[in-house]
């Protein structure tokens, strides 16, 4: 008995901690920064909440921008960005998972992911914030998700 609760204690310690961490993939696109116009394609299944925090990234930046429905084509546009996030409860709405792809000449050439663990500190980070960040890493304005201000 003794020892099941010894096994059972350490594999919830084992396993604690990957709850805790957020999980990022950093692949800034090259070039990105030259785009005459970014073409956001419009994902229905996302809040738009992640559309409105990207075009306020864009208006923040001065990216010339246009929002696609979302049956556009990447390949139709030299460089397009294509979202996807999902909020999560617990306590308090959070983005849970995020992800922004960048696609140049319809050729996948950037991605900015982030999976937010249960009990990572930092998970109650407004969105727009979230996004923000990503899409400094994404211009390679960030050389990774820096949890701390700016």
């Amino acid at each position: 008995m003794r020892l099941r609760l010894l096994f059972i204690l350490a594999c919830f310690f084992l396993l604690l901690p990957a709850c805790g961490k957020m999980d990022v993939v950093h692949k800034p696109a090259a070039g990105i920064e030259d785009a005459q116009k970014l073409y956001i394609i419009k994902s229905d299944t996302t809040k738009i909440g992640f559309l409105e925090a990207l075009e306020s990234w864009c208006k923040k930046e001065g990216v010339r921008y246009e929002v696609l429905p979302s049956s556009a084509n990447p390949s139709d546009h030299e460089w397009a960005l294509t979202y996807f996030g999902r909020w999560s409860w617990d306590l308090a709405i959070f983005l849970s998972n995020a992800e922004i792809t960048a696609f140049h000449n319809g050729k996948q050439v950037g991605q900015e992911k982030l999976i937010v663990g249960q009990w990572d500190k930092n998970k109650f980070e407004k969105g727009e914030k979230r996004i923000h960040k990503m899409m400094d890493m994404l211009y390679d304005k960030a050389s990774h998700y820096y949890t701390s201000e700016k």
